[in-house]
């Protein structure tokens, strides 16, 4: 074995470039994800502020911010993670899911949606913070939040290259030797 590919034992599993990938992913799908979410509250509460002829003051913008913050750290980052947590783990061993886009997208959205019961689980009866009206409302949250995960997760696979399909279908394990 050489001594320069020993020395580096993340680089000689491939996990090197795998990790770099990974981690630029979760950082551009984090900050879309809450960009997201804060771009659809403004545009929500300012349709209403226009139709009722009213403005926000100080003190209506930062309970806002408060219940903005809230909604990303206690339901969609939890989802959020679970999704690209299980993502990554699910393409090293099945790595056809990543290779093209018809594979991609639905699977993505389906994992997200499978992670949604356990994220609103534990907002509904775990932490008290979620009091769904009835199922038309758990079916309406679950679609935004699995929606909103799933777009994105996918936005930046689609805008940048080194990201595209394909990119987390690397087999677990190989050798980063030449001729082999």
């Amino acid at each position: 074995m050489r001594p320069d590919v020993a020395s580096r034992p993340i680089e000689s599993a491939g996990l090197g470039s795998f990790l770099l990938r990974a981690l630029a992913w979760a950082g551009v799908s984090a900050a879309l994800l809450v960009g997201g979410l804060y771009a659809l509250g403004a545009l929500l509460i300012a349709i209403g502020n226009h139709r009722a002829g009213t403005s926000l003051g100080p003190m209506q913008i930062a309970a806002l911010h408060a219940i903005f913050l809230a909604i990303v750290l206690e339901a969609l980052f939890p989802h959020w993670i679970l999704t690209v947590l299980t993502w990554l783990a699910l393409v090293r061993f099945a790595p056809r899911l990543d290779r093209a886009w018809r594979s991609l997208v639905p699977g993505l959205a389906a994992v997200a949606a499978l992670w949604f019961p356990v994220v609103g689980f534990l907002l509904y009866r775990v932490w008290k913070l979620w009091k769904p009206a009835g199922p038309a409302d758990v079916a309406k949250t679950w679609l935004l939040m699995t929606g909103g995960v799933a777009a994105a997760l996918l936005l930046p696979r689609r805008l940048a290259p080194p990201l595209a399909p394909g990119s987390f279908a690397e087999p677990a394990g190989r050798s980063t030797l030449p001729g082999e």
